[in-house]
């Protein structure tokens, strides 16, 4: 973007780039989402159930079947001895 653009100085360079960017913005884009929240009634949903649903549904599949938790790390103690300092 910025290669085709020629300024005698940095004014009139960073003129253009807001004239630029007032440009493309003049026409506002909607977003539009592709995850269809909006049909999404969440007074007749049990959100609490839907994260059990996608939790188990994710330990089922078949390359998930062998993996177990890993086990939980063990610190070492602290030891009592003299502080340098």
């Amino acid at each position: 973007m910025l290669n085709g653009v020629r300024a005698k100085d940095k004014e009139d360079l960073i003129k253009r780039l807001y004239q630029y960017s007032e440009e493309v913005n003049k026409v506002p884009v909607p977003y539009r989402s592709k995850f269809k929240l909006d049909e999404i009634d969440l007074a007749k949903e049990d959100i609490s159930k839907i994260v059990y649903e996608v939790v188990n549904r994710k330990a089922a599949l078949p390359q998930f079947q062998t993996k177990r938790s890993p086990e939980p790390r063990t610190r070492k103690k602290k030891s009592d001895g003299p502080l340098v300092g």
